[in-house]
């Protein structure tokens, strides 16, 4: 679990539920299905609170959870689009879509 401040109260936020992380300025968005948490930690501080396999970091702005990951499709001619079930997408820079590529089998 991780625990994020939501208003007035700390909540737990289950990091099978988390789809990915995202920097907001000095601030780290935890993105779930239905809910956004912003919490003052830095966002590889909280990629390596979470250490776990399936959290890669594919963007110096954005860590995935591969778990919620429906498809990675061609952005451009270096660059993978990674989609999720739930909507939404980012785009990976060259490295990530190198680390995405060595995923597959």
């Amino acid at each position: 679990r991780l625990f994020v401040r939501d208003r007035t109260a700390i909540v737990p936020v289950n990091v099978d539920a988390i789809v990915r992380l995202e920097t907001d300025g000095e601030y780290t968005a935890v993105l779930t299905a239905d809910r956004r948490f912003l919490v003052a930690v830095a966002l590889g501080t909280l990629h390596e609170r979470i250490r776990r396999a399936d959290f890669v970091r594919v963007h110096r702005q954005h860590v995935v959870n591969l778990a919620h990951v429906s498809r990675l499709v061609p952005h451009d001619a270096g660059r993978l689009r990674v989609e999720f079930r739930g909507g939404g997408s980012v785009v990976a820079s060259r490295a990530g879509t190198h680390q995405l590529r060595g995923l597959v089998e």
